[in-house]
């Protein structure tokens, strides 16, 4: 899990800035982009072997939840519609949750996904982001960043 998590962590961080070149009005370099494809495709490799053998792990859940939204983000760099890439990783993380019901610091990760995912979701997965980011808040009453959130988040719900 280590290893996958240093290698998602090192192809995250180059894909934010082929996202940055795109924004910027340049082009992402071509090697640039398969590098950060093949190491975020590899990352997955090591996640999904990992969860083969503990399965009940949490944070191979949220890691491997992370590494999908990442390589749907890759693959729509510079496209319409990747909207949909910040629901890849969903079921990862609702699993992630589900194995540490209890557990502040994992409501708290989920919850800061929910949160920085939340302009590209659609009602359905906002509604269930906030019951995370609810439970999150709950959980972690002097995380000032999770409770902002939350109001933030209310308001919107509400219209």
């Amino acid at each position: 899990f280590d290893e996958a998590a240093a290698r998602g962590r090192l192809a995250t961080v180059r894909l934010k800035l082929l996202q940055n070149a795109l924004l910027d009005g340049r082009e992402a370099p071509a090697m640039e982009t398969v590098f950060v494809g093949e190491t975020l495709r590899s990352a997955l490799a090591l996640e999904d072997a990992g969860i083969r053998e503990a399965p009940t792990y949490p944070r191979g859940h949220l890691y491997r939840g992370h590494l999908r939204a990442a390589i749907c983000a890759l693959e729509a760099l510079g496209k319409e519609g990747s909207v949909g890439c910040a629901t890849a990783g969903i079921d990862d993380l609702r699993n992630a949750l589900r194995l540490s019901p209890m557990s502040a610091s994992m409501h708290a990760k989920v919850a800061r996904y929910y949160i920085h995912a939340w302009s590209l979701f659609d009602a359905p997965a906002r509604r269930e982001a906030l019951s995370v980011i609810e439970r999150a808040s709950r959980m972690n009453p002097t995380d000032k960043a999770l409770q902002q959130a939350l109001e933030t988040a209310r308001k919107e719900i509400r219209g």
